[in-house]
Formats: structure tokens, sequence, C-alpha cells
């Protein structure tokens, strides 16, 4: 099975970008947290229910947004925070899937009688196959 040009810069470009995405979900993830944090200690009527309850028995809440964000904003600004780590999760399992389909392309890529890869293709262990390794049928 052979490759045009075009297709051999497609899967490049797809395998630089599966070996990037670690860093940038991992970063993305932090991200996401960081500004989870960020608004739970500095925006607490955003993100923290205890202080929305809390400033709600203390009569220290403008009538003006009291009804709006008494117990609905808290909720889902959290929830929006819960969907955007869930998604960069999701692109974890996605770009990890993507990994594994780029592998099996270059190993269905391989000529016969090339060396065959042992484990990961990051590790550059490569395994030779003589043809006393091979298998014939019927012994």
């Amino acid at each position: 099975m052979e490759l045009t040009d075009k297709e051999r810069k497609f899967v490049a470009k797809r395998a630089k970008l599966v070996q990037a995405w670690p860093l940038v979900g991992l970063i993305l993830l932090c991200l996401v947290l960081g500004v989870g944090v960020w608004l739970f200690l500095f925006m607490p009527l955003l993100a923290n229910p205890f202080a929305v309850l809390t400033k709600l028995n203390s009569d220290s809440v403008p009538a003006s947004t009291l009804t709006v964000m008494a117990g609905v904003l808290p909720v889902s600004v959290l929830m929006c925070l819960v969907l955007a780590i869930a998604i960069v999760l999701f692109c974890f399992v996605a770009f990890a899937n993507e990994k594994k389909y780029i592998r099996m392309i270059r190993r269905m890529l391989e000529p016969e009688g090339t060396p065959k890869r042992s484990g990961s293709e990051e590790t550059g262990a490569v395994q030779k196959v003589t043809p006393a390794d091979t298998v014939e049928p019927g012994r």
C-alpha cells in the first residue's frame, strides 16, 4: 500500500499534532482549573455557593442582583468549568486514538522484510526479523 505525497504530509502533520497534544492539553487543564480556583477565591459570588449563602444571610447582596444570582449563578459557573474539563479530557482520548491510528498506518506502510518496531515508536528500539524468526506453515 502506497500513499501519495499529500497523504504522507497529512499523516506527518497529524503525528506532530498528536505529539504536541499532551503539553497543550495539560496547559488547558491547568488554565481551566486556575480559572476555577481564581473565581472561587476572588469572585466568590460567581463560583462559591457557600459565599452566596453567607452574603444572603447577612443581607449584604443588593436586591437587584439577588434574584438573578442567588442560586443559579454559582451552579451555572461550576457546570461550565466541569464541561470545559470534560471537553479537554475527551480530547486526550481522541488524541490517544489518533496516535494509535498513525502507528497502524505507519506499520501498514512498512514494506515486507524491513525491521519491525517493538513497543513504542518513540523509543527507537528496532527488532530485526531474520528468516529463522519466521514460521513456515506445517512446521
